[in-house]
């Protein structure tokens, strides 16, 4: 009887046991719910006002990399991430949030293609994308050579001439094939875009803006021994190559089947490529910041968003309060809600990094930069969540504004689309669009913004981006035309995105 009690007391004594554990792990749970709302609570739309009123003044003169507006939102950036509490990247110096370097700026004239007495001129029958550090007028053989694929170049005599060639179908990426004619020395690369001549004029006004007045190419990448690109309409390639898209495609499909002797029989042409370029040196800096994880401090979550814009023309400031003085403010907030977090020591287990970059409009300059200079490894770095243009509605949307176009989600990590899926449908309720998703979109914008740099050294990534609309690139892209409600929920929603990757037991897969 005794020993029946004695199990019974220890049978009741366990259960008590448990039953605490149970209660200590709900309101420990509880708790950091409740944190985790007090963290969330603090993106508001005030905070958002307050700091894009000045990060898009006129006094900051459109924010043009390298110029003293810039240098303004620069400082005014790296004092709020002071105040935030993040840690600097260079403590001791006099801005320990800069990650200075060196540019060289261009200035790019006219630019022409002449072939067979006809001259082709930029950004209406071609689009420059070179690199030229000077002017120069070059006599090129050019010579059709497919898809520019390694098999295609190992099968015809390149010497030293310069190629046309057709994008791949639903592939709208051309750095690989760009690298792949530079392996095998060639010097002038032009590639057919789109299927129609309509297809180009969807993005000759990103170019413009590269091209208009300034452009920017770091030191490294400026020998004047690297291939130069030109995008082509398929009109002009009919033009240059004397033989129809319609036959181009069929030789194509022979060679895919080993025929190459079809392509060798369209026939060489003569060209004369012009471009009129003059450079200087100048300084410019990304402005980063991070919070260190509490378990995992050598692991990064990058956020990041470019704060440059175009500047001035004809003496009109372009504010750029959407573009991307919107993205550069949601940063702030999210720098503060990470640090909050941080200081109730809820988390993150893992370091979270900020990076603010300078010269998205001249290339993806200050992307490109931090890859090659990171100030956590690549190898460490987990994603990185990009913010460009999120304080908006396009036209597709007017009627219903409750969505956000997620592009790169699944292109490297299925289970980073997953996890922002769910943090969506858990927490905000967003409509989800992936429209600009799609590798064929005529637009390009996942190659068009900050994340592509991360996404070509195999981080996953996420850009967020609410669509193009009137006033993009435009004087009238201004404070009083931001959504800040809305900019409110999208914020919120990389939030909880980035959070849940941040505390992750283990590594993206």
């Amino acid at each position: 009887m005794l020993f029946r009690k004695f199990k019974i007391s220890v049978t009741l004594k366990n259960i008590h046991v448990v039953y605490l554990f149970f209660l200590v792990v709900y309101f420990a749970e509880a708790q950091e719910i409740s944190n985790v709302d007090t963290v969330i609570g603090s993106i508001t739309e005030n905070d958002l006002i307050r700091h894009l009123e000045i990060i898009a003044h006129d006094s900051l003169e459109g924010r043009e990399t390298g110029q003293p507006g810039s240098q303004k939102a620069a400082e005014y950036l790296q004092d709020q991430f002071k105040d935030i509490g993040l840690n600097p990247i260079d403590e001791g110096t006099e801005d320990p949030y800069f990650q200075s370097f060196k540019l060289i700026k261009g200035k790019w004239g006219e630019v022409t293609l002449t072939v067979g007495g006809f001259t082709f001129i930029d950004r209406e029958d071609i689009v420059y994308i070179g690199d030229a550090p000077e002017s120069y007028r070059e006599n090129i053989r050019l010579k059709f050579a497919g898809y520019g694929r390694e098999e295609d170049y190992m099968q015809m005599d390149m010497g030293n001439k310069g190629i046309v060639v057709l994008l791949p179908e639903n592939n709208g990426n051309w750095d690989d094939m760009v690298s792949r004619a530079e392996a095998n020395g060639i010097p002038y690369v032009f590639i057919v875009y789109g299927d129609s001549d309509e297809n180009m004029k969807k993005i000759v006004p990103f170019y413009n803006n590269i091209r208009r007045g300034i452009r920017f190419e770091s030191r490294d990448n400026s020998s004047s021994n690297k291939t130069e690109l030109f995008l082509i309409t398929p009109g002009t390639a009919e033009r240059i190559l004397d033989t129809s898209m319609k036959k181009l495609k069929s030789t194509l499909k022979k060679a895919e089947k080993g025929k190459y002797k079809s392509i060798n029989k369209i026939p060489e042409v003569e060209a004369i490529a012009e471009v009129e370029a003059t450079q200087e040196n100048i300084q410019t800096q990304n402005v980063i910041g991070f919070v260190e994880g509490l378990q995992n401090p050598e692991e990064v979550v990058l956020l990041t968003a470019h704060y440059d814009h175009v500047g001035m023309r004809n003496g009109e400031i372009y504010n750029g309060a959407d573009d991307n003085g919107s993205g550069t403010v949601a940063i702030l907030e999210l720098a503060e809600a990470f640090t909050l977090a941080h200081e109730l020591g809820i988390g993150p287990k893992r370091s979270v990094l900020f990076a603010l970059l300078t010269g998205e409009e001249k290339g993806l300059l200050g992307s490109s930069y931090y890859v090659n200079d990171p100030v956590f490894p690549l190898n460490k770095s987990i994603a990185d969540f990009n913010i460009d243009m999120i304080g908006r509605i396009d036209n597709k949307y007017v009627d219903d504004p409750g969505y956000v176009y997620l592009i790169g989600s699944d292109k490297i990590s299925q289970e980073l689309h997953t996890i922002s899926e769910n943090a969506n449908k858990e927490h905000v309720g967003l409509i989800l669009d992936y429209t600009y998703n799609a590798d064929d979109h005529p637009e390009r914008f996942y190659y068009r913004s900050d994340q592509y740099s991360f996404a070509k050294n195999g981080i996953p990534v996420i850009f967020y981006f609410t669509g193009v609309h009137d006033d993009y690139h435009k004087p009238t892209d201004v404070v009083d035309k931001i959504l800040f409600d809305r900019m409110v929920t999208i914020t919120k929603l990389i939030f909880y995105t980035a959070w849940e990757v941040a505390n992750m037991e283990r590594e993206l897969k």
